[in-house]
């Protein structure tokens, strides 16, 4: 079915009209509450504490604060060198890998060996604990979970 079948056009034309209307509306209910915002009222009490630190940290960072180049970075091609040296040494464990046999005749003779070698390994388990020591670990990692208070409201 095409869109025309399916009335799929009719939408669009809906929302458009919607639309409209609805734009000079919105644009006369937004011009009308502009003028209701009143401008230069008394200052509030709370006003000042939070002028404060927005004053003290408005100052933006100067040059000499940043850090400075760095010194003593290698050159490129002695960096190069190391990498040319890295890939040396990949290429030469790449053919040693080719080289071995890797040979596995029997698969399930070697895993029922590698399990009763795993069984006859003693495992330590961890030691239980109580429930009120379960309980203490869970309460300090509430405490340590917990937000810290927001920056500025100290007494």
């Amino acid at each position: 079915m095409t869109q025309y079948e399916m009335n799929g056009h009719e939408t669009k034309k809906i929302r458009l009209r919607c639309l409209n209307v609805l734009m000079p509306v919105g644009v006369l209910v937004l011009c009308g509450c502009a003028g209701t915002f009143q401008t230069g009222t008394e200052p509030s009490v709370i006003q000042d504490r939070v002028q404060l630190p927005i004053q003290a940290n408005r100052s933006y960072p100067r040059w000499d604060e940043f850090p400075r180049a760095t010194t003593g970075v290698p050159e490129p091609a002695a960096i190069a060198g190391e990498v040319e040296i890295l890939r040396a040494a990949d290429r030469q464990l790449q053919s040693e890998l080719v080289e071995i046999e890797w040979t596995l005749g029997d698969t399930e003779a070697f895993e029922t060996e590698v399990i009763a070698r795993l069984r006859d390994m003693p495992v330590l388990s961890a030691p239980l604990l109580s429930v009120p020591e379960i309980e203490a670990i869970a309460e300090r990692l509430r405490q340590r979970a917990k937000a810290p208070p927001p920056v500025g409201t100290a007494p």
